[in-house]
């Protein structure tokens, strides 16, 4: 997955991460563990075949992503 990409030996390639991914690794892992639960949520209202939980899952896992972005990615 793209987390597993910030490893300390990264933190001075130019990329648009911003310091506290490396300053804040136990942050970063635990948003990283949420966003793989709303993914699993995700996979499970596909197999259960009820697009309405399916969408929710989609938007909790915006919600994940942007929460993430916004603390750990430059604008």
């Amino acid at each position: 997955m793209a987390w597993d990409s910030f490893t300390p030996d990264t933190a001075n390639e130019k990329t648009r991460a911003l310091p506290e991914i490396y300053t804040d690794a136990a942050g970063f892992k635990a948003a990283n563990e949420k966003l793989q639960a709303e993914v699993a949520k995700l996979v499970t209202a596909a197999k259960s075949g009820n697009e309405a939980m399916a969408k929710a899952a989609i938007g909790d896992i915006g919600k994940e992503c942007g929460s993430c972005h916004d603390k750990y990615r430059r604008k």
